[in-house]
């Protein structure tokens, strides 16, 4: 017996190692994000005037442009992202409020707060929602409810609250969004989606400015071999036309 179920106590220990270990590195990540935010924020005002100083002076005026833009969609992401917060907040704590579970207003708005960390915040009140319902004993009703109040609202975030609210503070556009979180998500995982809107934001100021420089180059602006030597036989066949009514006029 102890041959037979040796290998599988030793691969069930091994998976439980594994995912404690794997629940550990996201947790990890997870927390590094605020702290290395808020050291960020803290020396912010010295990164920028450091930074500024390397810039050769040609370029500054240009750099200074891109950076003050990147710097403004950044605080308006900031405010878009506080703003969905609450209403995610308010909308997860009425709907379990009335669904009836223990600590409903609490936990709904917990799990707003925490709704900027994808999955995370969201899979874990989730789980502490269904719990409390199943412990309360209010059958399987209460169950049901509280998962199609935390689906429903997990729902109108995906489709519509962070692509309206976060997407239109930062200048993007719905639709821009989805495929934004969409592809980070696939390429980078956890922490694609998570800095998906801010670096799509970043991205496309940084496309209108390279834009606007390509359109005001002389690349751009040179005019092909002959331009003008066609514009004056164009304005030579004109005249001769002009001066020939003319004549025929005064005749």
């Amino acid at each position: 017996a102890l041959r037979t179920q040796g290998p599988m106590v030793l691969g069930g220990l091994s998976g439980a190692v594994t995912g404690t270990f794997r629940a550990l590195a996201l947790s990890v990540g997870v927390l590094i994000v605020p702290v290395f935010t808020i050291y960020l924020l803290i020396d912010f005002d010295a990164v920028v005037t450091r930074s500024a100083k390397l810039v050769p002076r040609r370029f500054y005026p240009k750099v200074s442009s891109i950076a003050s833009d990147i710097h403004r969609t950044l605080g308006q992401y900031i405010r878009g992202q506080v703003t969905a917060n609450i209403v995610l907040a308010t909308l997860y704590s009425v709907g379990l409020h009335f669904v009836g579970i223990p600590l409903g207003v609490p936990i709904g708005v917990l799990t707003g707060l925490f709704a900027f960390v994808p999955y995370v915040g969201f899979g874990f009140f989730f789980s502490v929602a269904l719990i409390l319902a199943v412990l309360e004993g209010s059958g399987i009703l209460t169950v049901l409810g509280v998962i199609a109040v935390m689906g429903a609202v997990q729902l109108l975030d995906a489709f519509i609250i962070t692509p309206r609210v976060v997407g239109g503070a930062v200048g993007l556009k719905p639709i821009e969004v989805l495929l934004t979180m969409m592809a980070a998500g696939t390429l980078f995982g956890f922490v694609g989606v998570l800095l998906a809107v801010p670096i799509g934001a970043v991205l496309k100021i940084l496309v209108h400015h390279a834009a606007q420089s390509y359109l005001r180059s002389e690349y751009y602006l040179q005019e092909p071999p002959g331009a003008h030597d066609h514009e004056t036989v164009v304005a030579r066949a004109a005249r001769a036309v002009a001066d020939a009514a003319q004549e025929k006029g005064a005749s």
